[in-house]
């Protein structure tokens, strides 16, 4: 009985003190949800103001974009490039549904649907509606940034 009690008088302080040495807890999954809906935030507001630079900066320097009935487009250049083209036709507007978001430590994905109203001068407003998919990642700085993005139209309703 001594015996016993003498370990543990010598164990329990040992475990109190590996447990302050533990790693901090990461973020909860509500803080990393938090930080997803920012970042969608932030890609339709950049959209909505024609602002394809800050819209380009929210993709990471290796982001695959996979734009409806388009090419496969990777890295920053191409990303650039591109939304400069795609929003230099006109007032385009979006509007953005999402339907699920979840997150595993720094990795996560939103999905949803969209709405997009693109105004040219002189010419009839374009419009589509389709599904898209975000993978996003988390690097060190802590800000969400797209890593791989596809979107699709749908097909227009049947009357």
């Amino acid at each position: 009985m001594v015996r016993l009690t003498r370990g543990l008088f010598l164990l329990v302080p040992c475990l109190v003190w590996l447990t302050g040495c533990a790693k901090p807890h990461p973020a909860p999954p509500e803080a990393a949800l938090t930080g997803q809906a920012t970042l969608t935030s932030g890609l339709l507001t950049a959209f909505n103001a024609g602002d394809w630079e800050r819209l380009s900066a929210l993709y990471d320097t290796d982001a695959v974009l996979m734009p409806a009935s388009g090419e496969i487009l990777r890295g920053g250049s191409a990303i650039r490039e591109f939304w400069r083209r795609f929003l230099g036709q006109g007032h385009c507007s979006m509007r953005l549904a999402v339907a699920s978001s979840s997150t595993s430590g720094a990795q996560g994905y939103v999905g949803g649907t969209f709405d997009l109203e693109i105004e040219r001068p002189g010419a009839e407003t374009r419009r589509d509606n389709g599904q898209f998919v975000i993978v996003t990642r988390r690097p060190a700085d802590g800000n969400w940034l797209v890593v791989y993005a596809i979107y699709n139209s749908l097909p227009p309703a049947k009357n």
